[in-house]
């Protein structure tokens, strides 16, 4: 890998050597777009060029934006993901709890859920104003299937994190990057014709999967060999 020093000398990096020093490393960012007249941006975040006024770019979704404190921007939901070990949580989120007495309000009866959390309908209150509180969102992701399969299948492209536990490999582990997922969800409607609402979340190759290791013998001498993937639920 060519690199170049604080004074501009140009050396090559050997692929087997590790820095122990600072780098920065110069890319394209995929994730940031020209954003002049780009009116299918949802980002009202704009960033200017220090070198132009006129040019203006723009992250292609929030959840990029890693401009803030925040990891997650301003689209952070206030909810947690949620398991069967927590329902009886006594500090669960309000934002959690309406959906929880959606689901006793329908118990053995005919009827939506979500009518009781966007219009407050119950079975025996057929109307009410629409909330603007909520929002849908995903609380869970998990791979499913085979682990191995799994990571090849999303792990396709130049750039996406691999994990290295080739024989002889010096430092097992995963190389760095994170996996962008993109979700759409279809809103359907009387006329059949819905609107779509796309958005995108980041996974770092830890969130998702772990590898695990048996011990080995070789040589008289204990090592730990690779011995597959588990699928983890973020």
């Amino acid at each position: 890998m060519p690199i170049y020093n604080a004074i501009g000398d140009e050396f090559i990096l050997g692929g087997v050597h590790i820095p122990q020093f600072p780098v920065i490393v110069v890319k394209e960012n995929e994730r940031i777009v020209v954003a002049n007249g780009n009116s299918n941006l949802k980002t009202s975040k704009v960033l200017s060029t220090r070198s132009s006024s006129v040019t203006q770019f723009a992250f292609i979704d929030d959840v990029f934006n890693n401009t803030t404190n925040d990891k997650f921007s301003d689209t952070k939901p206030t909810t947690r993901s949620i398991d069967g070990s927590t329902y009886s949580n006594p500090t669960m989120p309000n934002e959690i709890n309406k959906t929880l007495e959606a689901y006793d309000k329908y118990l053995n009866k005919d009827g939506w859920h979500r009518d009781y959390i966007y219009y407050n309908i119950t079975p025996t209150s057929a109307k009410g104003p629409f909330s603007l509180q909520y929002k849908e969102h995903l609380v869970g992701f998990e791979m499913v299937g085979d682990p191995a399969y799994d990571l090849n299948k999303i792990a396709d492209q130049t750039g996406d994190p691999k994990l290295n536990n080739s024989t002889g490999t010096r430092f097992p582990g995963w190389t760095d990057g994170e996996f962008e997922f993109q979700v759409k969800v279809y809103v359907g409607s009387k006329s059949a014709v819905g609107n779509e609402i796309i958005t995108n979340f980041r996974a770092a190759p830890t969130d998702l999967f772990s590898p695990i290791y048996k011990e080995s013998a070789q040589s008289g001498r204990t090592t730990r060999v690779y011995a597959g993937l588990v699928p983890i639920k973020k």
